[in-house]
């Protein structure tokens, strides 16, 4: 057992006197620290010594009353921490369950309820969806009634099981016997306060009766019970009377005394006072400077529905944002929901490897990589400037335009934006950040039309390359190249982390885009990060490796195209919840992530765009026909036109689609033609790499051939094609067949949004996806001009 310290003695101190006295044995040992005489005395020679010295009595009196103050200190000072410790869970309790904070009607009405509810002594019920403040609800009830300074225990009713002894809330049974007649209960700790029961559906049917008769019949004085009872439930009286989920005894117990608790999405003007409340209450908790959320953290806030835990939901993702906020007012990058993945992640995780020497090499790797690709980086811009101005003469403009660029887009459609991770532009503006950074806040004109931005730069890029003949001239690519760079490194110096890649970046734009369809992604391990994350160090970072440059938390990475696999996640995730997984290629939309309408825009312009540039290419090798010649003769006009229209089409089109699904962004209709239109992203990323690679010249030089031949004919059957139209066809095929897939997906049922109306959108898109198919294959067949 436990030996506790009684006392400590000293000279002329004694022990056992009170056993001595009463009669009864005391246990008790006596350990000396130094060199000690001590003097026992029996009961008869203690009793003779009493009365033969009555000094002695006066002394043991003495002793006796000096113990029983100091008694009475322990016990004092012991009340005294008591009420403290009191006063500090109610002072707890009423910064966590304080006042109902909002000023909805809805919210109103359930206030006007607890008002009327709060004097009664009759049992109640709270109910309402997760999360939504049933047990707010339930202890404001409490407090402002006349049992408020009495106890208040809250229990969960799956906890409260029958024994044969009896039951955690009512205790022992009446006459029970044996070795635990007696056992301390709820009922009996909340005397003459309340009792707060959780999800009252899952007590037991024995107990549910006892709880009903213990209401029926009321024992305290005047006729009201000594506990008031008050359970919380996410269905109403009348749910769990009609499905059985409560008995008959008990639901007549209740009396239709019930409070019915809104979810937050049908009160959403609360939000922003409720988000502004959370954050200060969480900041002063962990003693941080910030005095709030800015109008695009707030907006993203109310475009939320919560309909994973209501409040509660958005209480931890404010208390998540202050986690990882340094700032004073908490940004929309800072907001992160916790949306479930939609099923369990399939694929093979590289980093599942066993041994710590994987890891290790990765952290080492992309250094070095990243190093070699800087230094040859440099040297093209050295030959862009000082090498051969001609073309055909200088390595730079054959590895940036035949090697580097197809390489990057088929890199996208392959592994995602793996490149961003090595792109010399963008370790130029990190390099640049470490030197100077000013910290600006990113403008929320820039964060809100990012896609429109990265569009609007993609087009003009595409647009210089081809009215002034970059690919010919060695300058104008390094100025190109300069120019891209000169952008990384301002952002670097005026925003945090990789804004550039993230808000600016044409071809990063572009490339997150296409990394969508990617047969690599990186994930987290979801309930490792919501069970067990506490420092969030994925997007903040630690002493050896920085945060997120994408401004991202892995927990919520639920599509490749803002995530350029740096692995600053892996080495920083104290828990091993990243995984880096080989999945089946466009996985992420099946289920719409991303779909958004900017998404969709850069979607149908680069349809059109890839599609303008496709005929240029082709009319640009075709030696006949009027518009070759004209293309020739008026490069600058022929080329805008050819742009603006292959652009402006798809937008049209698509503006059209929003208008006829009710012009709101945000309705299921829109919703529906997201989805569908950024379904054929497999088939543009594909049409794009296709397009890249006509500039490769060895696989046009290149043939495939077949030769055939029989008895019967005098001379073979041949067949021959450019390895350049082999690669086309079957990179078509597969991008038409990803764009069907999952079109498909999304039709299937139980899908969102799989009616009537939808499946017929997800037809129409399978029909524009294959007469798309078809344009871009004659295309290129022509322009290969196929013998057989």
């Amino acid at each position: 057992g436990t030996i506790a310290t009684l006392a400590a003695l000293g000279a002329g101190d004694c022990v056992g006197e009170m056993s001595l006295l009463t009669g009864d044995p005391a246990a008790a040992e006596v350990v000396a620290v130094e060199e000690t005489q001590t003097l026992a005395l029996e009961r008869t020679e203690f009793e003779s010594l009493m009365l033969a010295h009555p000094q002695v009595v006066r002394e043991f009196v003495r002793i006796i009353s000096r113990r029983l103050g100091t008694a009475d200190a322990a016990v004092g000072a012991a009340r005294e921490e008591e009420q403290q410790l009191a006063h500090f869970l109610r002072d707890e309790k009423a910064d966590n369950y304080g006042d109902l904070v909002g000023k909805h009607a809805l919210l109103g009405a359930v206030k006007a309820q607890v008002a009327k509810q709060a004097p009664l002594t009759s049992p109640l019920l709270v109910h309402g969806e997760k999360g939504t403040g049933k047990e707010a609800v339930a202890r404001l009830v409490h407090f402002q009634g006349p049992r408020r300074e009495a106890p208040l225990l809250s229990a969960e009713c799956s906890h409260l099981s029958e024994t044969p002894w009896g039951d955690k809330l009512f205790g022992a049974r009446g006459g029970a016997t044996g070795p635990r007649p007696r056992s301390v209960c709820y009922m009996d700790l909340a005397e003459s306060g309340t009792i707060l029961l959780g999800d009252l559906e899952a007590l037991p049917p024995v107990l549910q009766d006892r709880l009903a008769h213990y209401v029926a019949e009321p024992s305290a004085p005047g006729g009201s019970p000594r506990v008031r009872v008050i359970a919380t439930s996410q269905r109403s009286l009348s749910e769990l009377a009609t499905s059985g989920l409560i008995t008959p005894a008990l639901a007549a117990a209740f009396g239709g005394n019930a409070i019915a608790v809104p979810p937050l999405r049908d009160r959403k003007r609360d939000i922003p006072e409720l988000a502004a409340h959370f954050a200060q209450r969480c900041a002063r908790r962990m003693n941080k400077a910030i005095t709030g959320l800015d109008d695009r953290a707030l907006r993203k806030l109310v475009s939320y529905d919560y309909r994973i835990g209501n409040v509660q939901e958005l209480l931890e993702t404010v208390e998540r944002a202050v986690v990882i906020s340094d700032d004073a007012l908490i940004e929309a990058e800072e907001i992160f929901f916790r949306t479930a993945p939609a099923e369990a992640v399939r694929g093979v995780n590289f980093l599942a490897a066993p041994g710590s020497r994987t890891r290790l090499a990765l952290r080492y790797v992309p250094r070095i990589l990243q190093g070699f690709v800087a230094v040859f980086f440099l040297g093209l811009l050295y030959l862009c400037f000082f090498g051969p101005a001609q073309a055909e003469l200088n390595p730079a403009t054959v590895l940036v335009w035949s090697v580097w660029w197809p390489a990057l887009v088929l890199s996208f459609l392959l592994v995602g934006r793996v490149w961003c991770a090595l792109c010399p532009m963008a370790l130029a503006g990190a390099g640049a950040q470490k030197l100077k950074n000013f910290k600006l806040r990113v403008p929320d004109w820039i964060k809100n039309h990012d896609l429109l931005i990265i569009g609007a730069g993609f087009l003009l890029i595409v647009w210089i390359e081809e009215v002034t003949g970059m690919r010919q001239s060695p300058f104008a690519t390094g100025l190109l190249l300069l120019g891209i760079g000169t952008g990384a490194i301002a952002a670097g110096l005026l925003f945090p982390r990789r804004t550039w890649c993230r808000h600016l970046c044409p071809l990063g734009g572009v490339a997150g885009l296409c990394s969508t369809s990617a047969a690599v992604e990186m994930r987290p391990t979801f309930d490792v990060c919501a069970a067990k994350c506490k420092g969030h160090f994925c997007y903040k970072g630690d002493e050896q490796t920085a945060g997120c440059p994408m401004f991202n938390h892995v927990m919520f990475v639920d599509s490749n195209q803002n995530c350029v696999l740096c692995l600053n996640c892996v080495h920083s995730c104290r828990e091993g919840s990243p995984q880096l997984n080989l999945r089946i290629p466009a996985r992420e939309l099946w289920y719409g992530a991303g779909a958004r309408p900017q998404t969709a825009a850069l979607v149908a312009m680069l349809l059109g765009v890839v599609a303008a540039l496709v005929l240029l290419q082709s009319w640009e090798h075709s030696a006949t026909g009027w518009l070759p010649h004209v293309l020739r003769e008026q490069r600058f006009a022929v080329v805008t036109a050819t742009l603006l229209a292959g652009a402006a089409l798809p937008l049209a089109v698509l503006y059209l689609g929003m208008r006829r699904a009710g012009n709101q962004p945000d309705s299921p209709a829109a919703s529906r033609l997201w989805r569908s239109v950024l379904a054929l992203t497999p088939l543009v990323t594909a049409g794009f790499a296709c397009y890249q690679m006509g500039f490769m010249p060895w696989l046009t030089n290149l043939y495939a051939g077949l030769e055939y031949r029989t008895l019967d004919l005098i001379g073979p059957l041949q067949f021959s094609v450019t390895v350049l139209g082999l690669a086309r066809a079957a990179l078509l095929c597969l991008g038409l067949a990803g764009t069907i897939s999952v079109l498909w997906k999304l039709s299937r049922p139980g899908a969102d949004g799989a009616d009537s109306i939808g499946l017929r959108m997800r037809a129409l898109g399978v029909g524009s996806a294959a007469s798309y198919w078809a344009l871009l294959l004659i295309v290129f067949l022509e322009s290969e001009k196929l013998t057989t």
